[in-house]
């Protein structure tokens, strides 16, 4: 049986995660959890797949835990903890857990030489050089979740890098998709939160709304495959039936297909290196009777265009785009701040941000810290 530990369990990826355990319990054990807020699902997931390990936010989840499971059940609590299950030794270790949060474990994790299942994409946004450089001194592989790398993940696993040219990574458009600047400063949350394809967690939602999740991956992709920024695209397809595309340098384009269901990039991951029948239900080819593509509109969705600044200009900038981002989000999420001033305040702090050589994680978290110092103080002022 291949072992399995999911931090992030009770998040939108970490439950397609277990549903496609649930798939084939006689082929995985998990042998750890982890869940911050939600402790009455992560108790219906105890129930049902019996980890070792669980580990929660604080001391008072840790002791309702302790009361029902006892001795059975090993907790452990905060970041500490997750660094801790995530060096666990497993045959897989899938990071599903949201924001910066996830950069550590990710790092420890790929330093122990365990086989990481990616979903984190602020670990390769803000680390994504350290962490592909630790992995090739542990061995450790990084299978990228995300559908669009996933995608590529497939697409290129066996191909020389010489022989790409361009990946495009593809983008629904999420809930905005033919939006104006002016409709865009009127929309609510509950309308950024309505995201046409996907069923996402907020924070994810709120990205895909605002574009900037698709000039996260862009980062991403430059970490993860180790190509140049200029070979990185991105292409709107509202059907979010095509996850990417790679053309070659025989001007060859290959893509992938199937339905939006993140179960099926997940069960690629908690396979490799087989492929494994799944439940889940196959794209109809004869039902598309049309696929819609177009270039973003950058000047509409600036958030794009400001990851895709960032991407070519430094990786401490990079690192400034995701920190900022992550407050601007949280401050539209509880109704500190309108959808357009999102990208506004991240260009603020992009603007007073002074270019930090990156070396260590330590210098990660110091531009890291200072960005959500500086965004948080920009929220507290109000309007801009």
């Amino acid at each position: 049986m291949k072992k399995i530990s999911i931090l992030g369990a009770t998040g939108s990826i970490g439950c397609a995660a277990l549903d496609v355990v649930r798939q084939r319990p006689k082929n995985y054990q998990i042998v750890g959890l982890s869940a911050w807020r939600n402790i009455s699902l992560l108790k219906r997931q105890i129930d049902e797949f019996h980890p070792e390990i669980v580990v929660v936010s604080d001391d008072k989840s840790a002791e309702l835990l302790t009361k029902e499971y006892g001795n059975t059940l090993k907790i452990d609590i905060g970041d500490d903890g997750l660094t801790r299950l995530a060096v666990q030794p497993v045959d897989l270790v899938i990071i599903a857990v949201m924001g910066s949060a996830g950069i550590r474990p990710t790092m420890a994790a790929v330093k122990s030489g365990v086989c990481v299942g990616l979903a984190n994409k602020e670990s390769m946004v803000m680390s994504g050089k350290l962490i592909m450089q630790q992995a090739k001194e542990s061995g450790s592989l990084i299978l990228p979740i995300d559908s669009e790398h996933n995608a590529i993940f497939q697409m290129i696993h066996h191909v020389c890098k010489e022989s790409i040219r361009l990946m495009t990574l593809t983008a629904s458009g999420g809930p905005f998709l033919d939006y104006s600047q002016n409709d865009l400063a009127h929309v609510r949350v509950e309308d950024a939160l309505k995201h046409p394809n996907w069923k996402m967690g907020d924070e994810i939602t709120i990205d895909s709304a605002t574009l900037m999740n698709k000039g996260l991956e862009m980062i991403e992709a430059r970490w993860l495959f180790d190509v140049h920024p200029d070979t990185i695209d991105v292409v709107v397809h509202k059907e979010s039936v095509i996850h990417s595309f790679v053309t070659f340098s025989d001007s060859s384009v290959m893509a992938q297909m199937y339905v939006p269901d993140m179960r099926i990039p997940i069960s690629y991951v908690v396979d490799y290196p087989n492929r494994s029948p799944t439940m889940f239900r196959p794209l109809e080819i004869s039902t598309l009777s049309e696929l819609h593509f177009k270039k973003p509109e950058e000047e509409t969705f600036r958030c794009l265009m400001l990851a895709k600044q960032a991407l070519s200009a430094s990786e401490s900038s990079q690192i400034v785009v995701c920190s900022a981002n992550e407050v601007c989000r949280r401050a539209f999420l509880d109704q500190k701040i309108e959808f357009l001033e999102i990208p506004t305040m991240i260009e603020k702090t992009l603007e007073h941000h002074t270019t930090h050589d990156i070396r260590t994680m330590d210098d990660v978290f110091i531009v890291a810290n200072w960005a959500r110092s500086f965004t948080n103080e920009l929220v507290n002022r109000g309007k801009l």
